[in-house]
């Protein structure tokens, strides 16, 4: 038997990660592997929608089922939690963002407030958290835990001051992830260094919701002596891989939860820059998400001239001072089931 079961819709995501490497899919997992470390086994499965979810929960038999992020709707879930098989489960809704990005899901706050009462709705911020308990909905706070497979991570090296920058602004093309304003801004910064930097993204993943940011960064590198390179969405291994040849990153975002490629730069000691909406990361890094390109490319210049040893240190403290707490409240869930 499994103790936890994380459910996750196939090619459902926040935006333009759809696929199977979308960051719904490796949350779900670093999660999973943390618990099933801790000898609590769990697993991730992938359904195409809410009819698929009974026979896989029956397959795995868990303790708790997980649903990650809102797919599935009120009168399938209280089918489910209604069936016999299925009574003694216990059954969380987990809400991967903000009341800001929640927003453009049109019928979120609908659902969420016609859940049964068997179903624990669980954002991973306090601050979603308490937007919900405002709004009478009965919500417990359950953050992301970061623990990936522990891939070999190399030396970073500073580039020489002859060779070209290489800035890493991941994430679905959202307009809420302010990939514009961070262009300018490492255009900026690489203009202020004299380097040539090509500026790294991911594609829309064939979203056409998201094709006018790629657009609008087109535009903005055309002219320049700077490139626009986009990637494919794929494995954590092989973006971890990515993040390694990176300089910095960047992940102003004007709404953010947890943010798991935060996260990996950090993870791989790789400066970078973000907002203060990434709220467990130090300021050293931090700029508010209203900030104009100068202001970040202002903070960009001092944490690439400060990031080693100080900065760096701080950051992995923070992440692991998170994660600690992350897992706190994880095992107190598991816990309770046993």
């Amino acid at each position: 038997m499994s103790q936890v079961l994380f459910l996750c819709k196939q090619d459902h995501s926040y935006g333009s990660e759809r696929g199977t490497f979308h960051g719904l899919v490796n949350s779900a997992h670093f999660i999973a592997n943390f618990l099933t470390d801790r000898h609590a086994p769990s697993t991730v499965e992938s359904v195409v929608d809410g009819d698929e979810i009974d026979a896989a929960v029956q397959a795995v038999n868990p303790l708790a089922v997980v649903i990650e992020a809102l797919w599935v709707t009120p009168e399938k879930l209280t089918e489910l939690v209604n069936m016999p098989e299925h009574r003694n489960r216990l059954w969380m809704v987990r809400v991967h963002s903000k009341s800001a990005f929640l927003a453009h899901e049109g019928v979120a706050l609908e659902w969420i407030k016609s859940y049964p009462e068997q179903v624990v709705v669980c954002p991973n911020t306090r601050s979603m958290t308490k937007d919900l308990r405002a709004l009478g909905v009965e919500a417990m706070y359950l953050p992301n835990v970061y623990n990936p497979v522990p891939y070999e991570t190399h030396a970073y090296n500073r580039v020489r001051e002859d060779s070209e920058l290489n800035i890493g602004c991941f994430g679905a093309l959202r307009p809420l992830k302010n990939h514009l304003n961070q262009a300018i801004a490492a255009i900026r910064f690489a203009d202020k260094l004299g380097m040539p930097m090509k500026f790294h993204v991911n594609d829309t993943n064939g979203n056409p919701e998201n094709a006018s940011v790629l657009n609008n960064l087109e535009a903005a590198f055309d002219g320049t002596s700077h490139e626009l390179i986009t990637h494919a969405w794929t494995s954590h291994r092989k973006f971890i891989d990515l993040v390694q040849k990176m300089d910095m990153g960047m992940q102003v975002s004007l709404s953010e939860s947890f943010n798991l490629v935060a996260a990996d730069f950090v993870n791989n000691h790789v400066p970078i820059v973000v907002s203060d909406e990434i709220d467990w990361l130090p300021r050293n890094c931090q700029v508010p998400p209203t900030a104009d390109s100068d202001e970040i490319a202002r903070k960009m210049e001092y944490v690439w001239k400060y990031f080693y040893p100080g900065i760096e240190r701080k950051c992995f403290r923070a992440l692991d001072r998170y994660n600690g707490h992350a897992r706190q409240n994880w095992w107190r869930i598991v816990k309770r089931l046993a």
